[in-house]
């Protein structure tokens, strides 16, 4: 999957409904259009804005993109709080206080009684 987020090419709201979508797709296909603007990325820009026109504007692939681009964007944050953790643990001292405390919270709380 591209790391493109697609609502943001457009510059939509991922609550945007199909007109919306067409609107911003015409929009910026007359603003990057290669033979209206004449730089030298206007071909590229016009590429990515095509590709985030055609999933956006199927409702089936709309709805695969959203779910996958909620995936990616999760495992991105789980991956920034695993950093974050680490970063913040990092002391050698405090990690052994740390799991020492686990291990006795881990014990009361699942010791018969």
């Amino acid at each position: 999957m591209n790391q493109f987020n697609y609502y943001e090419i457009l510059g939509i709201s991922p609550l945007a409904n199909q007109d919306d979508i067409q609107k911003a797709y015409r929009f910026l296909a007359k603003q990057y259009h290669p033979d209206v603007n004449q730089s030298e990325n206007a071909t590229a820009i016009m590429q990515k804005i095509n590709e985030a026109y055609q999933v956006l504007s199927n409702p089936k692939t709309r709805q695969l993109y959203d779910m996958q681009h909620k995936a990616y964007i999760y495992k991105q944050l789980e991956i920034l709080r695993l950093l974050r953790y680490k970063k913040t643990h990092s002391n050698s001292n405090h990690q052994k206080t740390y799991s020492k405390t686990y291990r006795c919270d881990f014990y009361v709380k699942t010791k018969k009684r």
